[in-house]
Order: structure tokens, then sequence, then C-alpha cells
């Protein structure tokens, strides 16, 4: 709201002036740069606020308060300037120029930088050439598409974990086409989709409709590579993203009582590019996440006799802070010492590793978590409101994740190891979406490498625990991870075991795709699965790549997964 008291209308008159008539005003822009630097001069669609992931949208910015410092991480936080990926860059600059509907695949491994590289693209476009942009949530329904379609200025959608959303993407493709819009012709509208890897799900989700297949042929599609190659450049990289924290930390809860520009020059200047050549400080997140942690570490020293589990790495160091921040809130909330660190941590694995698509839900969650399932309610809630204060949810949610995915994973994937059983007790009852969300989280933390030894048996093991809950999870999750190995190894000894029911192998059946790549091996086992009974028709029952003659290959060189 800008109120200004204009001459000759004696408080009598209210002038009430377009947004949009605004920021195309040079001289407004530059005094809201001047005066709220936290502000964004770009526009977004109100008709699109329902459909918008408002966890990534552009007015939560370095200037607001943080409440533990992993949250300085966070990609739309953009605390340390970016840098880099100037070809890219360029390449995406002119795709956006082009007219009609386009669509381009960003793919990498976490904390290569893909969102942040989102992020900055589309402020750029928003910024300099006004153009509407849309980070698509996931749940946003079939029917609410249709507003997308009707954008009359330029607009970028961007499709962030666009592995494990084909459905979502299959319905937008479907509207874009009902309403006309299309090719080489009209408004730009872009589809610009991240994932962590281009393999099953891409290959089919492009010949899944006409309109998919229209939209996405020709989709170039990015391997997003190494942000610092170099060790001096990891190095200018270190020393920018250590001053940058420095200079944020102040604004972080429980933090602000340190001179942390001082102590961030001490240890840029101690600081050598031969630091620079451990394993991983190529990725702009390990190093973001290294300058941050050695920042923490200078004033409080991490205590290996305090936190459980070792502290080897990054990630690591950084949840022990995280671990202090967890503690700190639960003692003002009056509920430790009276539930132990291991009862709310096992709260918020649950938490993280299976979600609560309503507060419902989210507290049927919580009575199954060991230690507070004979809690009271009202203890129960208590323990609710502490998640929720921890990571406040956007919007209508119930509460968000620890941030960014690699804390996370790690997070879960330690707990996991150290509580095997634990989702024994919180699978009981859950969804479908939840057990996607358990195998998806658990798999992406397995491909870290202090954890894929160990982790890797204890998802397969996971798999084949009665009552099943994850069986027909891993054939959709094998098919969006970069290593589907601990799930495709459940699925087949599920296929071989002599006591799988008739009804298990159907189930299976009609889930698997009808080509993939990934699945070819349990495919295979499956279709030589002597049948439980006379009568029953392999071919009702078997997925495409495994109904072969035994000399066809399971996936020739005519595509991947066309088996």
């Amino acid at each position: 709201m800008i109120a200004a008291d204009l001459a000759g209308l004696a408080h009598t008159g209210l002038h009430a002036v377009p947004l949009y008539v605004l920021l195309h005003i040079p001289a407004f822009r530059d005094t809201l740069a001047l005066h709220a630097p936290e502000a964004s001069t770009g526009m977004e669609a109100v008709e699109w606020q329902g459909l918008a992931d408002v966890t990534d949208t552009r007015n939560v910015t370095a200037f607001h308060a943080a409440s533990s410092p992993a949250t300085l991480l966070k990609a739309r936080r953009a605390v340390v300037p970016f840098r880099g990926r100037g070809e890219l860059l360029t390449q995406l600059r002119a795709w956006a120029g082009l007219p009609g509907l386009g669509a381009w695949l960003i793919h990498g491994p976490g904390g290569e930088g893909k969102t942040r590289l989102a992020h900055h693209f589309a402020n750029l476009l928003a910024d300099q050439d006004r153009w509407a942009v849309l980070w698509l949530r996931p749940d946003a329904p079939a029917g609410s598409l249709d507003v997308v379609a009707s954008a009359a200025a330029p607009a970028l959608i961007v499709v962030d974990y666009a592995e494990n959303r084909t459905a979502q993407l299959t319905d937008l493709c479907q509207t874009l086409a009902r309403h006309g819009i299309g090719t080489g012709a009209g408004t730009p509208v872009k589809v610009l989709m991240l994932a962590r890897t281009a393999g099953d799900w891409w290959q089919t989700l492009q010949p899944k409709t006409p309109a998919v297949e229209e939209l996405l042929d020709g989709t170039p599609d990015t391997h997003l590579n190494v942000l610092e190659s170099e060790p001096g450049n990891r190095l200018d990289a270190y020393r920018e993203a250590a001053l940058s924290f420095a200079g944020q930390l102040p604004y972080v809860q429980g933090w602000q009582h340190h001179d942390w520009p001082a102590l961030a020059h001490q240890l840029t200047d101690s600081t050598s590019a031969a630091a620079m050549e451990q394993a991983g400080m190529s990725t702009a997140l390990t190093l973001h996440m290294t300058a941050l942690a050695d920042l923490l570490d200078a004033v409080q020293p991490s205590d290996a006799a305090s936190s459980p589990g070792p502290a080897r790495d990054v990630e690591d160091r950084l949840l022990r802070h995280e671990r202090r921040y967890w503690e700190h809130s639960a003692v003002a909330r009056a509920l430790h010492p009276a539930l132990t660190m291991d009862t709310l941590t096992n709260a918020l694995a649950a938490a993280f590793l299976l979600g609560a698509p309503d507060h419902q839900q989210a507290d049927r969650l919580l009575a199954k978590v060991p230690g507070l399932s004979d809690q009271s309610e009202d203890r129960r809630s208590s323990v609710h409101r502490w998640i929720t204060g921890l990571y406040p949810p956007a919007a209508d949610g119930v509460w968000d994740s620890l941030q960014p995915d690699r804390l996370a994973e790690r997070f879960t994937g330690r707990h996991l190891l150290a509580h095997p059983h634990l989702p024994d007790r919180i699978l009981l009852g859950a969804t479908e979406a939840q057990a996607l969300q358990l195998l998806t989280v658990s798999t992406r933390a397995a491909t870290h490498p202090p954890l894929r030894r160990p982790l890797s048996p204890l998802l397969t093991e996971l798999c084949l625990r009665p009552p099943d809950t994850l069986v027909t999870a891993a054939i959709e999750v094998a098919t969006q991870t970069e290593t589907p190995t601990p799930l495709l190894q459940a699925l087949i000894r599920i296929t071989d075991a002599p006591d799988t029911t008739l009804d298990t192998l159907r189930q299976l059946s009609d889930r698997f795709p009808h080509t993939s790549h990934n699945l070819a091996e349990p495919a295979a086992h499956l279709a030589q699965r002597p049948l439980p009974r006379p009568g029953l028709h392999r071919s009702r029952h078997v997925p495409a790549q495994a109904r072969q003659r035994p000399e066809q290959p399971l996936h020739p060189a005519g595509g991947a997964g066309a088996a």
C-alpha cells in the first residue's frame, strides 16, 4: 500500500493506480529498490495464486529473519550471489524469446544448483522482461490448470521435482493444447522442468498422449555440470559465500551476538585453495554448506558427546547445529525434558519421511510414533505445533521439511539406520502418497556416500516387510530415481519368492509400466515365474518388456526402455 496526499483534493478524493502502471515507471522501480531492496519488481498473476507453490515465491528473501542457520541455504533466499552458468543462461534467454509454447528439462544430482538457476532465470524474466512466473504447486488439481492458459503476458511455468510429477505434467500439456496454445506462434508460454535424472520417467512421459508428445518433441535436455571445476574458482566462491552468510547470520534467532564479518574474514584469510580440493567441493551447495558450517563451528564447535551419530562431513556438521535448534525450541515449549529428544526426533523423522496432507493425517501420524503413542492428545498436539514452529508450512500446509533437501536426506537416512523399525510403526495405515514420499526420500538418502552401503540393504528389506505397503510404491519410485538398485532387488525377491500370492503378482504386474529400462530385470523375473495356478494368461499380467522370446534383448538399441 502506497499513500500520497495529492494537492487539490482536500482529502476528498481517492485515486487507485494499477500496480502494473507503476512498475512500468523506471523512477518508481528505482525508488522501490532503494527503500525496499528485499521487494521484487516483478509481477505475479493474482489468478495463479491457487496454483503457486508459495514455498518458492520470490517474496521470501535474505532480508527476512530466519529461524535456523540452515534456512539461509534455501535457494529462494539467494543469500550468496548467483555466479556462473552464463552460457546456459544465454541459451535459456534465447529459448524464452521464441514465440509460443516451449519446454526445457534441466537435470542433475541434488546440490548442483538446479533450483537456484531456475530462480535466477525466472527473476531475470520477471524483472527485466515483465514476464509472469508460476512455480506450480505439486498438488494443483488438473481442473484448476485452465487459468494458466489464459496468460496475457509471457509466462514461465516452473515444475520442480518433475520426475515425481509426470501425471501433473501430462495434465498441464493437455490443458495448454486444449486452449490452442502451440509451438511457433503467439505469446510465449514456457515450461521449465527440474529433475534429478532424465531416466525412465522422461522416456515414458514423452509418448504418453499426443498433446504431451507434441509439446515435448525436441525439448532440450540439459545435464547440469559442476559449477566450480577449478580449486582457485572454488576459493573465490567460498570467500563470497562466507562473507554473504556473515551478513545474514545476525538475522538468525539465537545467533545475533557474534562479530560475523570479522569471523568470516579470519576464515577466508586462513583458507587455501588446497582446502577446496576435497570431494564434493565443486558442487555449489557443498561449497556453501562448508562456508556456513565453518562460521558456525567457529563460535559453537560441534560436540560429538552432545549429539548422536558421526560427523564426518558438512551435512552432519550442520545437522549438529540444527539439533541444537530443535532442542532449544523443545525446551522453550516445555516439551523437553518431559519428552526425550529421541522421541522428538522420531516425530521429526516421521514428518519428513511421510508428510501429511492435512492436520488430521498429521495427528494420526504422530500417534504412531514411538514414545508418543501413549501420550495424551494434548501432548501430541504440542509436538505437532513444535514441528510446525520449526518448519512453518506454506499457506494451507501442515509443516514444511528441513531444507535444503540434502540435509533432510542425511537426517532421515541416519535416523533410519539408528531406528530401522520406525517405518514398521509409521507406515501402518499410510496413504499411497506417504509411501511414495518415504521411498523417494530414502532412496535419495542412499545416494549419500556415507549412507550408501548400510542404507541400501535396509531399503530392500523395508520393501519386503509386511503389510506390503511399499511394494507398489517401489515400482513407481524405481523409474524416478538415479539409484534404483535397492528397490529392484526387493521387486526381484518378491517375484521369486515361492510364497508370493497370486494377488500380489497381479498387483505388481498391473503397476509395471508398458516399457521401462530400470524395471526390465524384475519384469523378466515376473515373466519367468511359474504360474501359481492353471488357466492364468500371462500375457494379461506381464509387462511388454518381459514378454519376449529368450533370444530377444530386454532393451534393444532402439531406445531406453523400448524393450
